[in-house]
């Protein structure tokens, strides 16, 4: 089981940025990356965190950053099941 401390790279005084996702605060990073969606690569604005902190996510879930509004459109955890990378659509 992977036991690596991963509050470091999700502080918000360092790299992350504290969002609400669907009524719950969670410290992630928010940033663009390329991404595939219906077979074509395209940049979408992503949010990286530790699964820990939100574990349930689904499809049309609602993130809030300050005044911005998306919804997850896809979710990709890595192989350690301890990070996930949801890939949003500004609403």
């Amino acid at each position: 089981m992977f036991t690596e401390d991963l509050s470091l790279f999700f502080s918000t005084q360092d790299f992350a940025t504290a969002v609400t996702l669907d009524g719950t605060t969670v410290n992630g990073i928010l940033s663009q990356q390329s991404v595939e969606v219906n077979f074509v690569q395209t940049i979408a604005p992503t949010f990286v965190y530790r699964k820990a902190d939100k574990p349930t996510v689904a499809i049309d879930s609602i993130l809030v950053n300050d005044a911005v509004t998306y919804k997850v459109k896809g979710i990709e955890s890595d192989i350690t099941q301890t990070v996930s990378t949801l890939i949003l659509e500004k609403q």
